[in-house]
């Protein structure tokens, strides 16, 4: 499957998503990712440390991640090795995953990963100096109605592997989702991209979010996220620190 590719809203040039700039103005493609997450004490942590936990492939809630289909069962006419074929796999379950988004507006989202619309979503920022903006290191997820399917070789290959892990069902594309990989997953890790704003959920309580502008203070923006008259759908509005800490 290719990368997913956009088109600059500055020149109209389609170039590789992943990329930060475009290939022929510069101008910043995707510039914000998202994390939508639940009021409590660990995305409070996220705010006031700086840090974020990164689960792995098998603790996620999907059970097809980082399933692949073998062309082959054999490498250069010998049998593949069962046992080591799930040392394989199981290992690479083991990898951390950091899950975001490039859109902080999706009903469903809001509705499973921030508690009812309760929570918040964290906004970071894409630059040229960090992991977010990286190449290497920030993937659009790949969405495909059928698994990756690859060489029994090509387990050894890191961009294989890649596409493995940033592969997921058609069903799932409604989350525009992008990952962070790391070495081991299960651990805390520091934040790959500065926090430039904040969206509270349209049922977020105002105590709730006078806490996080206790934290954060005037470093970033903020907005919270409105019922539309029209549309099944959540519209993203300014708000002012005025109107929250009143």
């Amino acid at each position: 499957m290719p990368e997913p590719t956009i088109k600059c809203p500055n020149c109209q040039t389609e170039f590789q998503k992943r990329r930060l700039r475009c290939t022929n103005c510069n101008e910043i493609g995707i510039h914000k990712l998202y994390k939508y997450v639940r009021f409590h004490d660990y995305s409070l942590d996220i705010l006031k440390n700086k840090r974020i936990w990164c689960s792995t492939g098998e603790t996620l809630n999907d059970p097809f991640e980082f399933s692949f289909h073998l062309s082959e069962m054999h490498i250069n006419g010998f049998p593949i090795d069962a046992v080591s074929l799930e040392t394989a796999t199981r290992d690479m379950k083991q990898l951390g995953v950091l899950s975001l988004s490039e859109i902080n507006d999706n009903i469903l989202m809001w509705s499973h990963y921030s508690e009812s619309h309760t929570g918040f979503c964290i906004e970071f920022e894409r630059t040229d100096s960090n992991e977010l903006g990286n190449w290497d290191y920030c993937m659009p997820v790949l969405y495909d109605d059928n698994l990756p399917t690859i060489k029994p070789i090509e387990l050894g290959d890191k961009k294989v592997v890649s596409k493995i892990l940033t592969t997921k069902s058609e069903l799932w594309s409604y989350e525009r989702e992008w990952r962070i990989l790391v070495n081991k997953g299960n651990q805390i890790h520091d934040l790959p991209g500065n926090i430039t704003g904040i969206v509270f959920g349209y049922r977020m309580p105002f105590a709730k979010r006078r806490e996080i502008v206790g934290i954060l203070g005037d470093t970033v923006t903020y907005m919270h996220a409105v019922k539309s008259a029209i549309k099944f759908a959540v519209d993203i509005k300014p708000v002012s620190l005025s109107d929250i800490t009143s």
